[in-house]
């Protein structure tokens, strides 16, 4: 070993006799003192040389008054092994620890690694702390608080400003990502920027500088990314020999290039199973469309933005003229023939469910007939992202989902699923009969009527509504029906059907057809009633009245989606008069 460190030293020696030519750095211009207990002060960053601290080893030139040149390594460069004459120097570990010899030409080896001492590099600061040993200076520090001195290593500092397009966790059918920063700062060997594309949140890039820095602002533009990913874009300001910032995290951002489609369509009131199935024909006409999509749409600020998907315009609503034949296909055409165009009042955007509740026809059952209801993805409704509807499910947006039923029966009554309110329902108590938000259907925008005795002793409630009738035609008066109480017999609940010769009501009462309702399920569940009479000659109106009587206090009582229908037969069994069949065969 001691005839290796001569050999060594010769050489290094010769090495030295001239003056290095090493001209940059990247430590810092004024944190570059070393001390030594022996010889003074040790410049890192002196005249004509300086130190340059790498990745994974330091190379170049320290100077001191009292001993002259100090060589961080040999000439090939780090990292070292240390192992012989041309292979010797300073190593920078993974940790940041520093290993090895430096070499004077007038002190001799310098160990930054001795037993009881140590240098490391934090790569954050910047900041050497620690000591080396000579056997000829001995120990010599890097790095003391008072008096303040030490050497630093100027670390690439991130950018201080940052944009991208599309903006961070925002859809985009764009599946290329454009980042722009500026103000990033560097030292003496240069700036550049080592980035990275991928679907992690923590990726860090390599060392390896990508983009030279030139004049701010930088930008760099992804390759193509895979579609339905949150993607992120990750930098570091790096020096030329491998020193680097901390990681700037930007994202997510969201590539969506798959159109969206309508997966469902439900009712107030229900069809009974949950779904309006395509071509489905339903008893009833309804008050409200629940469309379910397969993803967000987008729901700009208000409701009026052509393709909004909360914009009425958004959707169409055709019904058959009298020709019984829904000619209208699409909404860029808009009616077609003698069809009908029914209203849509509002809409209402469920972002948890990607749902949009469609009011129509101003809580006035659509009426019988064939129905053909639209959502546009003609010019209309796009996901967030702005790729357009598929609405015929080919996988190419831009198209309308079209949606057919039937509705068999005209329901007479107004606000028969009360959406919101009593609206068009007349209560003997207003304190007592009450709009409450427990749907039949458990439907989020719509409610029921409630029944409540909040006083002890008999109340009798009620609850009205005079529709307009034909005396060639019976009627059925049915709907969905639950309560509370642990009384038995309490409340007691009877529908009527009043019969008037004159229109509004008035006039002289013809006949009344009364129903008292047994509670036939367990409390809280809903269940169905329907009665029926036939037709009374004269009649112009019918009052529609529901009489609940408690004589208990805590009694309650929902109704929802009440219907007074025409019966298919004016003349038939359910009023015990046959004489309108024949018992004939063929």
């Amino acid at each position: 070993m001691k005839s290796l460190i001569r050999t060594t030293l010769l050489i290094a020696i010769i090495h030295l006799l001239a003056a290095p030519v090493w001209a940059d750095s990247n430590l810092d211009d004024t944190q570059k003192y070393a001390w030594s207990e022996n010889s003074g002060w040790i410049n890192f960053k002196a005249t004509g040389g300086g130190v340059v601290a790498h990745r994974t080893f330091l190379a170049g030139f320290a100077w001191a008054e009292n001993i002259g040149w100090i060589k961080f390594g040999a000439d090939g460069g780090g990292p070292y092994a240390n192992s012989s004459a041309s292979d010797w120097g300073v190593n920078r570990g993974v940790t940041n620890q520093l290993s090895g010899y430096a070499w004077s030409e007038t002190a001799g080896w310098i160990n930054v690694a001795p037993t009881n001492g140590g240098v490391m590099l934090n790569p954050s600061t910047g900041e050497f702390s620690g000591f080396a040993w000579s056997e000829n200076l001995g120990w010599i520090h890097l790095r003391f608080d008072t008096p303040s001195y030490g050497v630093l290593l100027v670390v690439p500092q991130l950018p201080n400003t940052s944009s991208s397009d599309p903006e961070i966790d925002t859809p985009s059918n764009d599946r290329t990502i454009t980042v722009q920063w500026s103000g990033a700062t560097g030292n003496d060997l240069g700036l550049g920027y080592s980035f990275l594309f991928n679907s992690s949140e923590t990726g860090i890039p390599n060392p390896t500088i990508d983009l030279a820095h030139t004049t701010d602002p930088h930008s760099t533009t992804s390759p193509p990314l895979p579609d339905g990913e949150s993607h992120y874009f990750h930098l570091r300001s790096c020096d030329t020999v491998g020193n680097c910032s901390d990681t700037l995290h930007i994202g997510p951002f969201i590539v969506d290039t798959t159109p969206p489609q309508m997966t469902s369509v439900q009712t107030v009131a229900d069809t009974g199973d949950g779904a309006l199935d395509e071509g489905e024909a339903a008893r009833t006409g309804f008050t409200q469309f629940y469309l379910t999509f397969d993803e967000a749409l987008s729901d700009p600020f208000g409701d009026s933005d052509p393709g909004d998907v909360t914009n009425p315009d958004s959707y169409l609503l055709a019904s058959a003229g009298t020709d019984g034949i829904i000619q209208t296909v699409s909404c860029s055409g808009g009616i077609v023939g003698d069809d009908q165009e029914n209203t849509i009042d509002g809409v209402v955007w469920d972002d948890t469910e990607n749902t949009a509740r469609l009011s129509v026809n101003a809580q006035t059952p659509l009426p019988r007939g064939a129905y053909r209801l639209l959502a546009c993805g003609s010019g209309a409704l796009a996901d967030e992202a702005g790729n357009p509807l598929d609405g015929n499910g080919n996988g190419t947006g831009g198209d309308d989902a079209l949606h057919e039923f039937t509705i068999m029966a005209t329901n007479r009554l107004g606000n028969p699923n009360f959406d919101d309110s009593l609206d068009g329902w007349t209560c003997n108590s207003s304190s007592q009969v009450l709009w409450e938000n427990y749907d039949a259907s458990s439907a989020p925008t719509s409610g029921c009527a409630g029944f409540f005795s909040f006083f002890s002793g008999t109340a009798t409630l009620t609850l009205s509504q005079c529709i307009e009738a034909d005396d060639s035609i019976g009627h059925a008066l049915g709907g969905k029906i639950t309560y509370f109480n642990s009384n038995p017999g309490d409340p007691a609940i009877s529908f009527s059907l009043e019969a008037f010769d004159g229109p509004a009501c008035a006039g002289s009462l013809l006949q009344t057809s009364t129903w008292d309702h047994e509670n036939g399920v367990a409390e809280g569940q809903y269940q169905e009633f329907q009665y029926w009479t036939g037709p009374t000659a004269g009649t112009q109106s019918i009052e529609v009245l529901i009489t609940v009587t408690v004589d208990n206090s805590g009694s309650e009582v929902y109704l929802d989606d009440l219907f007074v229908i025409e019966m298919l037969f004016g003349d038939g069994f359910e009023s015990g008069d046959t004489s309108g069949w024949s018992s004939l065969g063929p």
